[in-house]
C-alpha cells in the first residue's frame, strides 16, 4: 500500500512539474513593443531606440526618440519618396491616414532591427556615441531585403 501511495505520488509530482509557472512570471515582452503607440512608424522608432540603447547605453531613449523624429534621413529606406521630410512627418502623415504602412512588412523590419547585433556594420555606422546628436546616419540602421524595411511604405 505504501508503495502504490509513493507510486501516485510521484506521478501527480510529474505530472505537475511545471504547471504554474504560465501566471505571475514577470514578461520577456520586447520593450519597444511596450511602448506601440498604434502606428507601425512609432513601433519602428521605438525598435531603432531600444537597438541603439542597447549598443550605445549613454544614449538615453528619449534623446534618441528626438534625434530620430528631428532626422531628414529615412526615407526611400522604408519605401517612401526621397526628402519626404523629417521622421516626424511620417509618423504624424501615419497617424492622420494620409500614409499607410504594410504591417507585415513593418513587423519584419522592426524584427531585422532588433535582430542586429551591435557589432554589426548597420548598427556601427548609424550611430556615434561621440556625436551623441549626430542621427544622419540613422538610416544605415535599415536593413533592406524583400518584405522588410524597403517594402513598409510601398
Amino acid at each position: 500500500m505504501k508503495a502504490k501511495l509513493l507510486a501516485a505520488c510521484a506521478l501527480l509530482g510529474l505530472l505537475s512539474w511545471g504547471c504554474g509557472t504560465e501566471i505571475g512570471n514577470p514578461s520577456n515582452a520586447d520593450p519597444a513593443a511596450a511602448n506601440f503607440s498604434g502606428t507601425r512608424a512609432e513601433a519602428l522608432l521605438n525598435a531603432l531606440c531600444s537597438k541603439l540603447n542597447e549598443c550605445f547605453p549613454a544614449l538615453s531613449f528619449n534623446d534618441c526618440r528626438a534625434g530620430i523624429l528631428a532626422s531628414t534621413t529615412i526615407d526611400t529606406e522604408l519605401g517612401l519618396p526621397a526628402n519626404y521630410g523629417a521622421y516626424q512627418t511620417v509618423v504624424n502623415a501615419e497617424s492622420a491616414s494620409a500614409l499607410t504602412a504594410s504591417a507585415s512588412a513593418a513587423n519584419a523590419c522592426v524584427a531585422a532591427v532588433a535582430a542586429l547585433a551591435c557589432a554589426d556594420p548597420l548598427v556601427t555606422s548609424a550611430y556615434n556615441g561621440s556625436t551623441p546628436t549626430d542621427f544622419s546616419n540613422i538610416a544605415n540602421l535599415l536593413p533592406g531585403g524583400n518584405g522588410s524595411c524597403p517594402e513598409v511604405y510601398r
